[in-house]
């Protein structure tokens, strides 16, 4: 028989991962140390983990984007993906201890 076939999608909300589109978006603290010197992270992604560059002189909020990581596309160009954005937050230390 011909007609309309209609499927809704409903995404259940993630704890680490925001999904706008085909984007992926997340969180990811490094130590105060880690943000002044550089350091190289490992990072949860959509198909796992990859590892991202924290440049020396991080700032708190900086974004780093992982190209072609984020969403596949459900319409349209099957093998096209969104970007992954990760924004550093730095954790400060509260106190100073007497070494």
């Amino acid at each position: 028989p011909s007609g309309d076939l209609y499927i809704f999608l409903k995404i259940k909300d993630d704890p680490i991962f925001r999904r706008e589109g085909n984007d992926i978006y997340a969180e990811q603290t490094v130590s105060c140390l880690d943000a002044m010197l550089g350091n190289t992270i490992r990072v949860p992604v959509v198909d796992g983990e990859t590892s991202i560059e924290i440049p020396a002189g991080t700032q708190p909020g900086h974004t780093v984007c992982l190209k072609g990581s984020g969403a596949p596309s459900l319409i349209g160009q099957v093998n096209q993906r969104g970007d992954h954005y990760v924004t550093i937050n730095v954790e400060i230390p509260k106190g100073i201890s007497n070494a």
